[in-house]
Parts: C-alpha cells; sequence; structure tokens
C-alpha cells in the first residue's frame, strides 16, 4: 500500500486521492487527513471532480475533530464546481449533517430538500442511499419517527442493490437508532446487534463505535446493568481510537449514569471529570443538562446539598437552552416546508399567467363576450394565488418570529437575546466605548407558583417584563433568558448610568400593580460593564457572580461586579 511517508510529488495526483479515499473509511480520520496535506499544495492541478473529492473528505474530517462550522464553510465551495450529480449528492448530504450537528437547522433542511430534488438525476444507488440515511437521522432529530424509518428502509434497499457493506452499515444504525428513539428497546437491541455485525464485515469504525455506543444505552435502559457495562467499555475505547468527541462525550456521560445505578461513586465521578467543557464546546444542551442532573444527583448522595442545588440550577439553564434550539430546529423544519409551498404556489402563478395569456391570445380570435368571461376567470384565480402567497408569507413570518421571541413576555429568548448582545460587545470592546450587562432574578419566585398558581405566576413575569421594556427597550436589547431571569444589554452606557436607569426600573417595579400577590415582588440585579479586551462569555459571568452575590447576600438589592475578568 502508498504511504505517506512517500514523496508525494512522485505519486500521481489519483492515487493520493484513492489512497486519502481508503483511509478515509478504514482509519480513523487522522490518517486520511495526513494524506490530504499532502495533496493540499498539488491542488492547482487537480480537475473539479478531485477538487470536490479533496474538499469533501477535508469537511467530513473537520466535522469529525469538532470543528463543524470550519467544515460547513467547505460546502458551498464544493457545489460551485463543475460536477456530477452523484458528486454533488455526497457534498450535499455531508452539509445537512454538518448544519444539523452545527444546530443550523433551516440550512440543514434546506440541504436536504436540495439533495431529495436531485435524487432524480443521480444514477449512484451508494449516493441515493447516502442522502436517504441523512434523513432518516434528521427526521428522527424532529420526532418524525415514521418518515425516519420510511427513509431508513430506503437507504438500507439502495445500499443493497448497490452492493455497499459500509453504507448497509449506516442504514442499519439508523433503524437502530429510530427504534431506541421511540423506546422499542427490545427491537432496538436486535437491530443495534445487526448494525454492529454489518459495520464491523465493513471495517466503518465511525459506526462500529456508534453502534457500540447505542447498545450499551439500550441495555442501560433496559435494566441489563452488566452487558451494558460490557459495551460502554468497548465503545469509550473505539471512539478514542477514532478521535470522535462527540461521541466519546456521550458514551462517558451515560456510562457514568449506569456506574452511578450500580453504587460505584466514585468510578462515574472520574468518567465526566472535565466533561462539561467538552459538552459546552459542543453546545449539546440536552446532554450537558443530563450532566448536571447527574452531578447534582452525586451530590446530594454525598450530602453536599448546596453544590447540588448549583448543578440543578446549572441544569434549568441548560435545558432552556436545548428548549430554544429545539423549537427552532421545529421551526426552520416549519419555515422550509412553507419555502417548498411558496415555490410550488409561485410555480402555479407563473403556470396560470401563462395560460392567461393564452386566454388572452384566444380572446382575440373569439367574440367580446367570451374574451370578457375568460379575462375576468383569469383575474380572479390569480387573485386568488396571490392571496395565498401572502398568506404562506405571513405565515412563514410568524415561525420565525417565535424562534426568536419568548411567548409568554414578548422579549427576546435566551438564544436571541446573547445573539444580539455578542456584536454590541465585540463593537464595544473594537471602538473602547462603554457597555453594562445587567442580569435580574425574580426573588422567591418558586414561592409565587406554589402559594398563588402557574397562571398568577404568568402574570407576574407579564407585569415585570413590562417594567423592563418600559425602562430599558430604548437603550439596548432585552430578554428573558431563564424561568424568572432577564437580561439587558446597555451599550454607550457606563456603570453610573446604568445604574441609574436600574434604580429607575426598580421604582417602576414598586409601582407595578400586583394586587393578586400579598407580599411584594423584589429582584436582585447583577451589574458588570466591559473590561477592555474582554469577550461577552467573561462579562456574562461577572454578572452572574455578582447576581448570586445578590441572591445570598439577602435579596432586594443591586451588586455590581469586580473589575477583574473572569
Amino acid at each position: 500500500m502508498l504511504t505517506v511517508a512517500a514523496a508525494a510529488e512522485s505519486v500521481p495526483l489519483e492515487d493520493l486521492l484513492d489512497l486519502a479515499a481508503e483511509l478515509h473509511v478504514t482509519e480513523p480520520w487522522r490518517e486520511s487527513d495526513a494524506v490530504l496535506d499532502q495533496i493540499k499544495p498539488r491542488l492547482d492541478q487537480a480537475s473539479d471532480d478531485q477538487r470536490a473529492q479533496y474538499l469533501i473528505m477535508r469537511s467530513r474530517n473537520r466535522g469529525l475533530g469538532g470543528d463543524l462550522q470550519e467544515a460547513l464553510d467547505k460546502i458551498p465551495d464544493i457545489l460551485t464546481l463543475d460536477i456530477a450529480a452523484n458528486r454533488r449528492l455526497r457534498a450535499i448530504g455531508l452539509g445537512a449533517n454538518l448544519a444539523m450537528l452545527s444546530h443550523q437547522y433551516e440550512l440543514a433542511f434546506d440541504y436536504l430538500n436540495q439533495g431529495l430534488a436531485l435524487v432524480p438525476e443521480a444514477d449512484d444507488p451508494l449516493r441515493i442511499a447516502l442522502l436517504y440515511n441523512q434523513a432518516s437521522h434528521m427526521h428522527t432529530g424532529i420526532g418524525d419517527l415514521h418518515r425516519a424509518r420510511t427513509y431508513g428502509e430506503r437507504a438500507k434497499e439502495m445500499a443493497i442493490e448497490a452492493g455497499d457493506a459500509r453504507t448497509h452499515c449506516t442504514a442499519a444504525y439508523r433503524l437502530a437508532y429510530v427504534d431506541k428513539t421511540a423506546s422499542q428497546y427490545e427491537h432496538a437491541e436486535s437491530a443495534y446487534r445487526k448494525a454492529l455485525g454489518l459495520c464491523r464485515d465493513a471495517s466503518e469504525p465511525v459506526f462500529v463505535a456508534a453502534s457500540l455506543y447505542g447498545m450499551a444505552d439500550t441495555l442501560r435502559r433496559m435494566g441489563e446493568h452488566d452487558e451494558a457495562d460490557r459495551y460502554f467499555s468497548q465503545a469509550y475505547q473505539a471512539h478514542q481510537d477514532n478521535y470522535y468527541i462527540g461521541g466519546l462525550a456521550e458514551t462517558r456521560l451515560f456510562w457514568a449514569y449506569l456506574r452511578f445505578s450500580q453504587e460505584r461513586i466514585e468510578e462515574a465521578k472520574a468518567l465526566i471529570e472535565d466533561l462539561e467543557l467538552d459538552l459546552t464546546r459542543l453546545e449539546n444542551w440536552e446532554l450537558l443538562a443530563d450532566y448536571h442532573e447527574l452531578r447534582s444527583r452525586i451530590a446530594r448522595r454525598e450530602g453536599e446539598y448546596q453544590q447540588a442545588l448549583s448543578h440543578q440550577d446549572a441544569r434549568y439553564e441548560a435545558r432552556e437552552r436545548f428548549l430554544d434550539h429545539d423549537r427552532a430546529l421545529q421551526v426552520a423544519y416549519q419555515e422550509i416546508a412553507f419555502d417548498s409551498r411558496v415555490k410550488e404556489q409561485e410555480l402555479a402563478l407563473l403556470r396560470e399567467q401563462a395560460r392567461f395569456a393564452e386566454l388572452q391570445e384566444q380572446s382575440r380570435r373569439q367574440q367580446q363576450r367570451m374574451r370578457h368571461i375568460g379575462y375576468v376567470a383569469g383575474v380572479i384565480v390569480l387573485g386568488l394565488l396571490i392571496l395565498l402567497l401572502a398568506y404562506a408569507l405571513r405565515e412563514r413570518h410568524h415561525y420565525r418570529q417565535l424562534s426568536v421571541i419568548d411567548s409568554l413576555t414578548g422579549l427576546f429568548n435566551h438564544t436571541r437575546f446573547f445573539d444580539a448582545a455578542r456584536p454590541l460587545v465585540y463593537e464595544a470592546g473594537q471602538q473602547g466605548q462603554p457597555l453594562t450587562l445587567v442580569l435580574a432574578d425574580i426573588d422567591y419566585f418558586k414561592e409565587v407558583n406554589d402559594c398563588y398558581g402557574h397562571l398568577v405566576g404568568d402574570d407576574v413575569l407579564r407585569k415585570i417584563a413590562r417594567c423592563f421594556r418600559d425602562a430599558l427597550i430604548d437603550h439596548g436589547p432585552v430578554g428573558r433568558i431563564g424561568g424568572e431571569e432577564f437580561a439587558a444589554c446597555l451599550p454607550d452606557r457606563n456603570l453610573d448610568q446604568s445604574l441609574a436607569l436600574v434604580k429607575s426600573l426598580r421604582r417602576m417595579l414598586t409601582e407595578c400593580d400586583l394586587s393578586e400577590i400579598d407580599d411584594p415582588i423584589t429582584l436582585s440585579f447583577g451589574i458588570a460593564e466591559l473590561l477592555p479586551g474582554e469577550k461577552l462569555q467573561s462579562l456574562r459571568k461577572r454578572a452572574d457572580e455578582a447576581l448570586y452575590r445578590a441572591k445570598h447576600e439577602g435579596r432586594d438589592r443591586i451588586i455590581v461586579a469586580g473589575s477583574q475578568p473572569a
């Protein structure tokens, strides 16, 4: 076999690409990446098809290494090349997968729809099978398990037709994942065993590792702890061998859950040591919420109740962020569905316009009365189609609003608020302008819900949100970033000016009509002014620490963060 150590200039470019392609599916991604490094200086000699092959492999390797945005940025470059439908289909499927992993859901479904529309032009059952596999995975993610299973079965059929063992392995794994998601654990166990056998026969290391983890987690859910422990151990080693950070993090977390249930507390703690950093970098908020839940249980078991409470707070925040992303996924799917309907209606409108023109031509050769009837009918149909198109566009705008606005208060939600704050912090830092971040938390809000009920609690949230909007909305973005937590980003406002605004807000709160509650509602505030060169993450952490102090020093007060970066 040709090796990377060979003099790259003396080896034909086609042979190097073939070697990289072989390593790409049989060895950990770093092996093929080393060959791609040898190819890179010679890309100016490559054809469009060879360049596309190189970029597809490089993009997938970057994704496996955790650099999702860098991987995703390569997809448009591939699609500008003059390549056959089969190669284009492979790039589009990869783009859909990378966009899903990086939470860019609208882009993911856009790529998927492009790929499905391209299927009739492709004649390679292997490429079609890969796309159907991706469609199965994405529809599992939005909970459409019937469609996910249908696409999975199509992928399996196309893989068998192509005679490709690796794609057959992938399709089997996707179908097993659908069964596990549907809580059909006995079916899932059988399906994972089949997938594991196929993937081992196909020498597909990434999906061998994924199937080992799927089997382990299924057995854990079935209560087969000893056998689950064995599979977790194998999955852990396999993900390490493949350098797949995401798979390794998920395996470590749920193996730790298993060890905890077996009363092997120290082993569970060792498995999740430093795991929070990996999950945060991957922005996997669902797993991060599960991580904090496990840490809270361990802390309670060890009598560390304050630490357990801290992890529960972190769990609620991560869970809220996951729900934001989950809602964004559902909205993205709906937007793409609306886009498809709009395009169909636009085509129908064009067809109707063409038919209308034909009617006009015919009307010139007919009697005056018939010309008039045809004209009126065409105008009516055209008007109806325009109304339908306008309705669809309004609906799309409505769904887009749902993805960024908190439905209860009308303020920005967690994701939209920090997306709005991030460029303001960057611009203030670049220009040396002042900026202040204000975080606030309603004191004893759980007692309001417990004593008066959630309907009263929701009314309190709405009225407090109105005070925030009236006092601060003209100065910068305002959002509800948690259950009872609010935030405001105030550009061009120094600490003294921001304190004056917050004090004005507190006066509004005292005048707020909360007659349905006996005790006054108060808030605790943490305020941090942007330091030179400081990023949003550090600014938020300092404001969070100030808010924490306000809560623990008696509540109903304003605490200003220190001047040292977090």
